[in-house]
C-alpha cells in the first residue's frame, strides 16, 4: 500500500493543513478486523513461545480446552465478534492479548498496513497537492486552447460564408 492511499481516504484533503493531514492519518478511529485463522503457532507469536503451555494449561482447567484443540487444528477466528468477545471475557493477559489482535482500533496508516511516519506522510500528500494543482492548470489552459479554437472555427465559417459585403466583413 502506500501513503496515497492514506490520504485519497480523508475527507477534504486538498484543504486541510499539514496538521490535520497527519492527525486524520495517525488517529486509531478505524476498527480492524483481523480474519485469518489463528494456529498455535501464530497464538505463540502473540503470546510468546513460553506462554504457549501455560495458557494451554489454563484454559483447560477452566473447562475451554475446545479453544485449544481448534487451535490446534483448523484455527482460531480470532477477529470474529463473537469469538473475540469469548476471549476479552476471559482475564488472562494472554487471552486479551490474542483478543486485542483479532479486533483493534487502528489508524488509516495502520489500515493500509503502512509505519505512522510523518515525513513519508506529508510528502505524499505535498506531491498530491502539487499534482492536483497541475491537474488544475492543464484543465484550464486546455478550456481556454478550446475556447480560442471555437472562435477560430466560428471565424472561419463565417469568412467561406461572407458575401464580400466589407459591412458584413467577418473578424476575430
Amino acid at each position: 500500500m502506500s501513503y496515497r492511499k492514506v490520504i485519497e481516504a480523508i475527507d477534504g484533503w486538498e484543504d486541510l493543513t499539514e496538521a490535520q493531514i497527519l492527525f486524520n492519518a495517525k488517529d486509531p478511529i478505524h476498527l480492524l478486523v483481523d480474519r485469518q485463522m489463528w494456529t498455535l503457532l501464530g497464538i505463540a507469536q502473540i503470546v510468546g513461545d513460553a506462554n504457549v503451555e501455560p495458557l494451554i494449561s489454563f484454559l483447560q482447567s477452566i473447562g475451554l480446552g475446545w479453544i485449544v484443540h481448534q487451535a490446534g487444528g483448523s484455527g482460531l477466528p480470532i477477529g470474529d465478534a463473537e469469538f473475540n468477545a469469548k476471549l476479552l471475557a476471559i482475564q488472562h493477559p494472554s487471552c486479551q492479548a490474542i483478543a486485542a489482535v483479532g479486533r483493534r482500533m487502528v489508524s488509516l496508516c495502520g489500515l493500509n498496513k503502512l509505519p505512522e511516519a510523518d515525513a513519508q506522510i506529508v510528502a505524499a500528500w505535498k506531491s498530491m497537492k502539487v499534482e492536483k494543482r497541475k491537474s488544475e492548470l492543464r484543465k484550464a489552459s486546455s478550456d481556454q486552447h478550446n475556447a480560442s479554437a471555437n472562435r477560430h472555427n466560428a471565424n472561419i465559417a463565417a469568412i467561406d460564408e461572407w458575401d464580400g459585403n466589407p459591412a458584413t466583413e467577418p473578424s476575430l
